[in-house]
């Protein structure tokens, strides 16, 4: 369950950072989004390193995490590599042309939207392992309930029938 709610806060904080609008000409600056996107790759690596009673008990979903996580920050640091490589194409230019300016933005938000599309989409396949594991762990507990009840009726009938024998065994001395 703690696995479901940090994956809901995870994709809470991507869909507000990718609801910002990024397309306001002056006052953002690449500066501003990469400090953002920083600021989004610690809340990721301290989500990461928080793990989960859940996750580590089953090494399987905690691959699945990790590879989740690892998939995210690894987008971050490419659109990371990719505003700073702009800012050096930017800074050899004596002016900025604004088609590729806005070109590079609109970029910026598509991969945005693809990386926060992408993580919800892997923890909603990880809520749905975590829902069938949910349901194969009430069926053992409804199994070892009735196998409970029944070693407790057997229980109950051998001590019957022991009664019964003994009484015959009097019975026949």
């Amino acid at each position: 369950m703690e696995m479901v709610q940090v994956g809901f806060l995870v994709i809470g904080a991507l869909f507000l950072w990718s609801s910002m609008s990024l397309t306001a000409p002056a006052p953002i600056t690449p500066n501003d989004v990469t400090g953002e996107l920083n600021s989004l790759l610690e809340f990721i690596q301290k989500i990461r390193n928080k793990g989960t009673p859940l996750a580590h008990s089953d090494r399987r979903k905690q691959e699945a995490l990790d590879k989740v996580f690892d998939e995210a920050e690894e987008t971050i640091q490419d659109l990371l590599a990719s505003i700073e490589q702009k800012g050096e194409v930017i800074k050899h230019r004596t002016g900025t042309d604004d088609v590729e300016y806005k070109q590079g933005w609109d970029a910026l938000n598509e991969s945005i939207i693809e990386l926060k599309n992408t993580f919800s989409n892997n923890i909603a396949l990880i809520n749905q392992e975590f829902t069938g594991m949910q349901a194969i762990y009430k069926t053992l507990g409804m199994s070892q309930e009735n196998t409970k009840s029944i070693i407790e009726s057997s229980i109950e009938k051998s001590r019957d029938a022991q009664a019964k024998l003994e009484m015959i065994y009097e019975m026949y001395q």
